[in-house]
């Protein structure tokens, strides 16, 4: 499970850096933290673990998800600024 998150993981900070748009943004969020995610997947099959190893794990996971999430809210305003710039340039 850790290889398969840390894939996750470095796919889904890339598809969130390189978004070039809010849309784009909005759209990378669900597919990479949406109830239908990957991630997602993860945390049912937490459901197959004992105790302190599903413990251990859905602290990783939530780990992860924290991470991709301020990644995905950095990336936001960073769009939300060039944006601004933009109409105030033109």
């Amino acid at each position: 499970m850790s290889e398969d998150l840390s894939g996750i993981e470095a796919t889904a900070a890339a598809r969130i850096g390189s978004a070039a748009t809010l849309d784009d943004l909005r759209s990378v969020e669900a597919e990479v933290l949406g109830r239908r995610s990957a991630l997602a997947e993860l945390t049912q099959r937490l459901r197959e673990l004992e105790g302190d190893e599903r413990r251990h794990r859905g602290q990783v996971l939530n780990q992860a998800r924290a991470r991709l999430q301020a990644s995905a809210d950095a990336r936001r305003a960073e769009l939300e600024e060039a944006e601004r710039a933009r109409r105030v340039g033109a």
